[in-house]
């Protein structure tokens, strides 16, 4: 699956396999500042799976390659969640 999402200032542009109840799906997040075109090469990035008024979360401290973040979620159950991206 693939999506792209933008602020004012970032473009997300996100790539990840389908949600599966106790298998972990890893993401490649690219973070594009929109200022100048320029990959995010420094900060963290937390992505949570939010189900209600509970969900999963993992951070990442740092891009595993310019303007590359990747951080995996294993969903414990299935339902209709948000998925929230936090840089």
């Amino acid at each position: 699956m693939d999506t792209t999402i933008w602020t004012n200032d970032v473009e997300l542009f996100v790539e990840y396999p389908a949600f599966v109840v106790g298998h972990s799906s890893r993401f490649a997040a690219h973070f594009t500042k929109l200022d100048g075109h320029r990959p995010v090469t420094e900060g963290s990035v937390t992505v949570s799976l939010i189900k209600g008024k509970s969900g999963i979360r993992h951070m990442v401290e740092a891009p595993s390659s310019p303007g590359i973040f990747t951080p995996t979620l294993q969903p414990k159950e299935a339902g209709e969640y948000q998925l929230v991206f936090l840089l």
